[in-house]
């Protein structure tokens, strides 16, 4: 064998070796991409379990049923509370919305959101809430969110957190 056959040997080898570490990249790029999402969905996901946990109040309570039924039973001050309390709750969705969109492995860990969302804000007091509050949030979670209240998903009937029959008055 020459010396100008082995470097073209070379050149082949070396542009196989360099094919090989292209695909590995790039596998490694995409198992990379898949757990920033999942990180991103967890961090949203452990976001809504600190705001839910910190809302667990008696006070906060009676306030989103009573808000939920009927939005102007509640005074100003707990307008705000509702109002502070929904855009969070509303706000930790959307961002497992968007960790989740491009991610359809994630689309599990959103269903039960599809089935909260319009549950809650087909109320009353979360319909008007949300008429008068979608610009608070993304055009894409609002678009999510009202393809969710046109058809909403199965089990949607089922899963609202606001109890049929409201605490009495203070």
């Amino acid at each position: 064998m020459s010396l100008d056959e082995l470097a073209r040997l070379g050149e082949f080898i070396g542009g196989i070796g360099v094919l090989v570490t292209l695909v590995f990249v790039a596998v490694q790029l995409r198992q990379n991409t898949q757990a920033i999402q999942r990180s991103n969905a967890r961090e949203a996901g452990n976001a809504l379990i600190t705001t839910m946990h910190a809302n667990n109040t008696p006070v906060l309570s009676d306030i989103f049923v009573r808000g939920s039924h009927d939005l102007e039973s509640l005074s100003p001050a707990e307008r705000v509370q509702f109002d502070n309390s929904m855009s969070t709750w509303l706000h930790c969705f959307e961002q497992e919305f968007f960790a989740s969109r491009d991610s359809p492995y994630l689309e599990e860990i959103l269903a039960p959101k599809r089935r909260v969302i319009p549950a809650n804000l087909s109320t009353p007091g979360g319909s008007q809430w949300w008429s008068e509050r979608r610009l608070w949030f993304t055009d894409y979670f609002v678009g999510v969110v009202e393809e969710l209240l046109a058809t909403p998903p199965e089990g949607a009937e089922l899963a609202s957190s606001v109890p049929e029959t409201t605490h009495p008055e203070r």
